[in-house]
């Protein structure tokens, strides 16, 4: 008995979506304009994204031109970015931004979704961040032009979040040299990365790195170049040390030091500054030196 009912009411619901099915193509074929856009209209109110989508392309072209012009296209792309894709959306968008500029009620809206679909498309840290600052672009742009706008707060948040993966992307870039034990390579890039972003969180973690990978450099050199490159670990180090001079990192670092200024006392016989002694750190920002003053590994 109880499957007899189950059955019945599979029979029943497959029965109204072949009904649904019906009704709807013949409504696409029945060329009644007015009930087509009311019917898109009301698939998009219910989120019906792939209907809402064919019955608005249905009249697009009847309604071009007309007061409900402006509302099919921008419906056609929400649709299209409710359903997770972006990049159509993005284009739509983009299209609907250059043909109805200053006339629409939903100009505003277009620009943010157009924003916020790059910030969807936005990768991992790791990968290629071209959508990343294409947002941060439409953001700004956004702001500027709607500086009273209710969406001010979270476009804030989203912009902290876009740039941290700036951040991120310039270190792990950096980070990546250093990895593989390309340690000149690292310097380099981590000295370019506080370049870009001086302000940047990961300032600590650079510097670090940048020290580091100096010693390793030095300390694993043909004896022609070890002397340069220890006094470059030296300076590394004093401009890592004065600007966290709390550093977790200090303990290893100052270890690193003082085995460097060892070696240069042992074996050329040049005393430095202890470990102890930290002098004025050089003004401004730690910039990459220049390309004539690099020793290549």
């Amino acid at each position: 008995m109880k499957r007899s009912i189950r059955y019945i009411v599979l029979f029943a619901v497959l029965a109204l979506g072949l009904a649904a099915c019906s009704s709807y193509t013949k409504l696409l074929k029945s060329g009644d304009h007015e009930a087509i856009y009311q019917a898109a209209l009301e698939a998009f109110q219910e989120k019906s994204n792939d209907r809402a989508i064919t019955l608005f392309y249905a009249v697009q072209d009847y309604y071009e031109g007309t007061q409900r012009d402006d509302t099919i296209r921008f419906f056609t792309a929400s649709s299209y970015f409710r359903r997770g894709d972006y990049y159509t959306a993005g284009e739509l968008l983009e299209a609907f931004r250059r043909e109805f500029l200053n006339r629409t009620v939903f100009m505003e809206e277009a620009e943010y979704l157009i924003a916020l679909g790059y910030y969807a498309m936005s990768p991992d840290p790791r990968l290629d961040q071209t959508a990343t600052m294409a947002a941060m672009a439409q953001f700004q742009e956004f702001l500027a032009r709607y500086p009273e706008t209710n969406r001010y707060d979270d476009i804030v948040d989203y912009l902290a979040e876009l740039q941290q993966k700036l951040y991120d992307k310039s270190f792990l870039n950096a980070k990546a040299y250093y990895d593989i034990g390309s340690y000149r390579s690292a310097i380099d890039t981590f000295l370019l990365a506080l370049g870009e972003y001086p302000e940047t969180n990961r300032r600590e973690e650079i510097l670090y790195y940048i020290t580091k990978s100096a010693f390793i450099l030095a300390d694993n050199s043909v004896e022609n170049l070890r002397r340069g490159r220890y006094l470059e670990m030296i300076d590394h180090y004093y401009n890592f040390i004065s600007e966290f001079p709390e550093s977790r990192y200090r303990v290893e670092t100052t270890e690193m030091h003082d085995r460097v200024q060892r070696a240069l006392e042992e074996r050329y016989n040049e005393v430095g500054a202890s470990s102890g002694e930290v002098p004025t750190p050089p003004a401004g920002p730690v910039t990459a030196p220049p390309a004539a003053d690099r020793t290549t590994e």
